[in-house]
């Protein structure tokens, strides 16, 4: 016997029996720890450096329990129709330079571990909780996109910049959907200052989700399991996927597509948009999600049921890496043909 964790009826040791059973490491190394203390606040010098966006009206949107925040977002309506959306994400690596002790634990957690009523976080808690989770009325420092969106969803121009914020508000799903849909008065009284930024997420987050099934993404809509610890005893419920959670992540979802466009096809404009739009490939990807509908929905029923995730994500990529193969050859031969 090499560790005794206790009881195991006591809700209390369930999640300490799951670390052990997949290697999720509890504690910190000492070095790591000492070089987390290092860090510290934001200041006026490295603050020069940097885009200062203090002063735009910036809100974090998360779920009731969410323990950390490394996103937000600003908006405004130009007078073309067009908005103007900022997504701020925490920069973490401003903290975490390469090889050094906190970049190599890092890596080896390679995330942090969420339980019903607690974390395992990939980094201390002095980054993670503190000078790397935009909390609001204090300094961050964050990497921003800047993005004209049109009333169809396509962008007209993006940039992207080191930059500082001061979040004005910690919102969470429920309370934006009850200022949004349910017109609940005491709460649109208390937040009076950012009800206008509201109705514009709300509108552009509409365009977006248009756009993305224009595009033929599928949104199965389905209601999100939630989990509380009460008294001890474990209860399930099932959440919904509100407005306020398409308002939040989608302004995410775009925010990484118009960065992967810039990084890898040089723009917004280029010869793979027109090829997607040409007929010939409208064809072949009406049969590809026809297809890809089916395999997902063969492979959740006969898979999950029997292993473990992790043995499910790599057997899922032994499986699904020749077909991505493949359909990159051949989308290649079409563009040089």
């Amino acid at each position: 016997v090499r560790e005794v964790l206790g009881d195991p009826d006591d809700p209390e040791i369930q999640y300490k029996i799951v670390c052990h059973t997949y290697e999720i490491p509890l504690e910190f190394p000492k070095e790591v720890l000492q070089e987390a203390e290092l860090a510290e606040e934001p200041d006026e010098k490295g603050i020069q450096k940097r885009k200062d966006f203090r002063k735009l009206l910036t809100v974090t949107i998360d779920g009731e329990t969410s323990r950390d925040f490394d996103d937000a977002i600003s908006i405004e309506k130009l007078k073309n129709g067009h908005f103007r959306l900022w997504v701020h994400i925490a920069d973490v690596s401003h903290y975490v330079r390469p090889d050094t002790p906190l970049d190599r634990e890092a890596l080896l957690r390679g995330t942090s571990v969420y339980f019903p009523d607690r974390a395992v976080p990939m980094l201390p808690e002095k980054l993670s909780n503190q000078v790397c989770s935009l909390n609001p009325k204090v300094d961050r420092l964050t990497m921003s996109a800047v993005m004209e969106v049109d009333g169809q969803g396509q962008v007209a121009n993006a940039e992207f910049f080191r930059s500082v914020i001061c979040s004005d508000e910690r919102m969470t799903y429920t309370a934006v959907n009850k200022i949004l849909i349910d017109q609940d008065q005491a709460l649109r009284r208390r937040y009076k200052p950012l009800l206008e930024s509201f109705g514009w997420m709300l509108e552009l987050s509409r365009i977006l989700r248009a756009m993305r099934v224009r595009r033929g993404a599928i949104d199965f809509d389905l209601p999100e399991a939630e989990s509380e610890i009460v008294a001890g005893f474990h209860t399930e419920y099932s959440g919904f996927k509100w407005a306020a959670f398409f308002l939040a992540e989608y302004a995410n979802m775009f925010m990484v597509g118009v960065v992967g466009a810039t990084l890898f096809l040089g723009g917004w404009s280029s010869p793979f948009g027109d090829f997607m739009n040409s007929g010939p490939f409208q064809i072949f990807w009406i049969f590809a999600k026809a297809f890809g509908l089916i395999f997902v929905q063969i492979w959740i029923r006969w898979t999950l049921p029997r292993v473990r995730v992790d043995q499910l994500m790599y057997t899922s990529w032994k499986v699904l890496t020749p077909f991505a193969f493949v359909a990159i050859i051949g989308v290649g031969f079409y563009m040089i043909l």
